[in-house]
């Protein structure tokens, strides 16, 4: 009886471990793949250093912070895994540095660090480099005749799900109806028939419909009211449809030419075909809403920290590390004191991954945050321009010959 006894004894143990395993393999969730191809460094020289400015720095200290209180995380990238403690000691490397000498910049950027560049190349399939900015908008809290477009607050019979097999669940956005799932409202729906009109919603009201809409593609922007300070909007919620751009539209119908394409045209396109804006507006389903914050604070982006002006990119958060540092090398346009772009000049400076957006999908598109006004509508409008952008992660110390000759 004991033999036997002990026999099932160690078959329990033995069945229990293969159960154990076997659970761990079904739940235990394989660090995503990052989009980035190990490469050399690009030639540096001090126009890159000239970056390393206070509002880098300071960006850089708030990444760290952050990092600092954050869960842990883990990526894949090529036969290397890479976590936010990866992340954070490569800024902090970065941080060390910036009151060296440049040459000893230099040296320590090509030897202490490995670098990854995105897919493609300077071609037509590689890298496309946009730019945003936060819009400023006249507002009033109540409507009038004039004041009459609504900026809204999420709405509360918004939800959303996440559907979809363990490591392949996708976020989708609807509503209850008699208990049926439904799509949620479009901005047909919303701005032309007004389903949400007298739900108590309303943050403010504009008197520029094609000002609203910006603010809903750019996700954050002030609101400048006549009797009280100026007051920030940032993105909230969506309704979940994906983005389709009037860029596209308009290069689509023979509007406008792929090389004559800017915001300032489509704008000027509308200032002389009014009738034309809602039917226009109203085929990007996508809706955004708003939460205020008064008085106003700058913008922050998609991992909650405040954006800095031509220093934080927007990329696809599946693909490259939130937060991580990069090299940026593009060409951004030049503005005169009339607000026109008379040329283009190159732009090669370090920059912080903190933002994502409804249109930045893919490998191969980076959005670069100008900040807010005038000047930053028309460069940021104006960026299109093909680019690199280069991925630094500190380089982890060799192992002793001892340890590589024992595995």
């Amino acid at each position: 009886m004991k033999a036997v006894w002990t026999c099932w004894s160690k078959f329990s143990v033995i069945a229990g471990l293969v159960l154990f395993f076997l659970t761990c393999c079904t739940l235990v969730k394989p660090p995503p793949q990052l989009s980035l191809i190990p490469t050399d460094p690009p030639p540096l020289s001090q126009e890159e250093l000239s970056s390393w400015n206070e509002e880098f720095l300071q960006a850089l200290d708030r990444q760290i912070a952050f990092y600092e209180r954050s869960p842990e995380r883990v990526w894949r990238l090529g036969d290397r895994l890479v976590s936010t403690d990866d992340l954070e000691e490569t800024l902090q490397a970065i941080r060390a540095l910036a009151h060296q000498p440049p040459a000893s910049i230099l040296q320590a950027l090509q030897t202490r660090f490995d670098w990854y560049r995105t897919p493609g190349d300077d071609a037509q399939d590689g890298l496309l480099v946009t730019g945003y900015y936060a819009p400023i908008i006249a507002a009033r809290r109540h409507p009038d005749s004039r004041f009459r477009y609504p900026i809204y607050q999420p709405p509360p019979d918004l939800q959303t799900r996440w559907v979809g097999e363990e490591g392949e669940k996708r976020r989708v956005v609807g509503r209850l109806v008699a208990g049926k799932w439904v799509p949620y409202y479009t901005r047909a729906e919303i701005d032309g028939a007004g389903v949400l009109r007298g739900r108590g919603l309303e943050i403010a009201y504009t008197d520029d419909p094609f000002a609203l809409y910006l603010l809903h593609v750019e996700g954050a922007g002030y609101l400048v009211f006549p009797d009280e300070p100026m007051c920030l909007v940032n993105y909230a919620a969506d309704n979940g449809y994906p983005y389709t751009s009037l860029g596209t539209l308009f290069l689509r119908e023979g509007k406008i030419s792929l090389e004559q394409m800017s915001l300032s045209q489509i704008r000027r396109y509308f200032q002389t075909h009014p009738s034309e804006l809602f039917s226009y507006l109203w085929q990007n389903k996508r809706y955004i809403f708003f939460q205020e914050i008064c008085p106003a604070v700058p913008p922050r982006g998609s991992l909650g920290l405040p954006l800095t002006p031509g220093y934080s990119i927007a990329t696809d958060p599946h693909l490259f590390p939130p937060g991580a540092v990069a090299l940026l090398l593009t060409s951004q346009p030049v503005v005169n004191r009339k607000g026109e772009v008379t040329r283009y000049t190159p732009l090669r400076r370090f920059v912080l991954n903190q933002d994502s957006g409804g249109a930045i999908k893919g490998p191969k598109r980076v959005d670069l945050f100008w900040g807010k006004g005038n000047t930053a509508e028309i460069i940021a409008g104006h960026m299109k321009q093909p680019g690199r952008l280069y991925f630094l992660l500190k380089r982890k110390p060799e192992e002793p010959d001892y340890l590589m000759s024992e595995k």
